[in-house]
């Protein structure tokens, strides 16, 4: 599965409690590109646990909001972002949250991986994971992650195999 199959999946996964919270979201995904690893589930994973950070912050703060997931390629790497207009990250808090544990809002309940357990797989995974404040509010996530050349995907079969269905 590819980075659209992902992100798509993901989306799905996400739907029902986007429509409960009331939140209205839009995307602008690239055409699938094969991800190095892209069938890892850690990265569905930690797309869900973004998904459901944003889901709750803005949940909390606004009884609703706005969720934008982007899909770019930028030279021989992909991008993805996850944009909401929640609350943002408190200042100086940027590095923090990254680094830790900490997920939006805990007392909602489920188990989720925190933002610093979402940076950690993505690294571990040969990518990069970047969280920024918004102009005003929210905050935007940036995933990168290396994508796979011709050559490459057919020399790493398993790279097409997936467990999740497109």
């Amino acid at each position: 599965m590819g980075a659209q199959g992902i992100l798509s999946w993901a989306l799905r996964m996400k739907s029902n409690d986007f429509a409960t919270s009331n939140i209205k979201v839009t995307t602008e995904l690239l055409d699938d590109l094969p991800l190095a690893l892209a069938a890892k589930p850690q990265i569905l994973d930690t797309i869900i646990a973004l998904l459901t950070n944003s889901e709750r912050a803005m949940w909390v703060h606004h009884g609703g909001g706005r969720l934008m997931v982007r899909s770019v390629r930028r030279g021989d790497e992909l991008r993805i972002t996850v944009t909401d207009d929640g609350p943002g990250i408190p200042a100086g808090g940027l590095t923090d949250v990254i680094q830790s544990n900490s997920v939006t809002d805990q007392s909602v309940g489920g188990r989720l991986l925190g933002l610093g357990q979402c940076r950690r797989l993505i690294v571990e995974l040969g990518g990069d994971l970047r969280v920024e404040n918004g102009p005003g509010n929210g905050a935007t996530f940036n995933i990168s992650f290396p994508l796979l050349d011709a050559k490459a995907r057919d020399l790493a079969p398993s790279s097409r195999q997936s467990s999740f269905a497109d």
